[in-house]
């Protein structure tokens, strides 16, 4: 993600940790690799988080195969019954491996997709079925934030 999508990511991120409890989520990001930003039992400032996910370079690879993988990690660290993995995704990977093998192991995993052109909606619709959860369309990166506080409170 570049510009205007990882601000909004910043957003979307003020917003999870607004609605969930500080030490209740934990933030990955993708691009070649994956990359934890915030443990799911680290205590860490929104602020901080938000700063350190805005430092993230955007090369723009997608490898969300390791993201689900330490999504999948993350959330077995957890101290809640409710466990929920939520991926903000257009459906396209373009680096690592396919991503079902650790889809399907989420108790839930819901997909928030912005369309686009290059937006694959059957990919993503594949992931959440394969997670036993939902997928989000939004019209674009700037309805994710909205959607995310939407999602969570059904979830909660």
């Amino acid at each position: 993600m570049t510009g205007e999508k990882l601000a909004l990511a910043g957003v979307a991120t003020a917003v999870l940790a607004i609605k969930l409890k500080n030490d209740d989520y934990s933030l990955i990001t993708f691009e070649s690799n994956a990359k934890l930003i915030k443990g799911i039992n680290e205590r860490k400032d929104v602020e901080d988080v938000i700063d350190d996910l805005l430092e993230v370079p955007a090369t723009g690879y997608t490898n969300m195969e390791d993201g689900l993988r330490i999504g999948l990690h993350e959330l077995g660290k957890a101290r809640t019954k409710d466990r929920v993995g939520v991926i903000i995704t257009d459906g396209n990977c373009t680096s690592g491996y396919n991503p079902e093998k650790f889809a399907i192991k989420f108790p839930k995993l819901y997909v928030i997709m912005p369309e686009g052109s290059e937006s694959n909606a059957e990919f993503c619709k594949k992931l959440a079925r394969l997670g036993k959860g939902k997928m989000y369309r939004v019209k674009n990166f700037n309805a994710v934030p909205r959607t995310l506080y939407r999602l969570l409170r059904e979830v909660a």
